[in-house]
């Protein structure tokens, strides 16, 4: 047994009392991640270059994401039997989270415009506890995600002062 499923068992034992809740925890976990590319949308029609770093700090946090977490292989809560799934997910990979690292991407991308920043952090916040919620990962992959989204973007604004 996984060292966390007595989190994750706490906060998805929330799921399935109130329909409001639920489709609210759903639209967090599968929906909020649309609006990064509609913030970037917007970013570069105002005609800056904030845009880019976001952009490319969330693509590189998701990409290493999706191959850390094919690799890895770790099952979701699901493959043990654990809690109950809101929403139909495949049993793929589960750390780190992706969407997690996606969102998490865009926040740290962000970081030099502090409401953005603030905005994105709660945004992804929301999206990881949400992907809990509906049962679809344990908090160690949604932390996994978070981290590893957070740090690729430093680690480019790094690797792009010494090029």
């Amino acid at each position: 047994m996984r060292p966390d499923a007595t989190l994750f068992l706490a906060i998805n034992s929330l799921a399935g009392y109130s329909p409001a809740l639920d489709f609210l925890m759903i639209f967090f976990a599968e929906i909020l991640i649309y609006f990064i590319p509609a913030i970037i949308f917007a970013l570069w029609h105002r005609k800056n270059n904030q845009w880019k770093p976001i952009l490319w700090g969330t693509l590189t946090a998701f990409s290493i994401s999706s191959i850390l977490s094919l690799l890895l292989n770790l099952p979701r809560p699901g493959a043990w039997g654990l809690g109950s799934q809101l929403t139909v997910h495949g049993l793929d990979g589960a750390f780190p989270s992706d969407h997690t690292a996606f969102m998490f991407g865009a926040a740290s991308s962000a970081r030099k415009n502090k409401k953005l920043f603030r905005l994105l952090l709660m945004l992804g916040t929301l999206t990881g506890l949400a992907r809990i919620f509906i049962g679809v990962h344990f908090p160690l992959d949604i932390l996994g995600g978070a981290m590893l989204g957070f740090a690729i973007p430093i680690i480019l604004d790094r690797v792009a002062r010494w090029v």
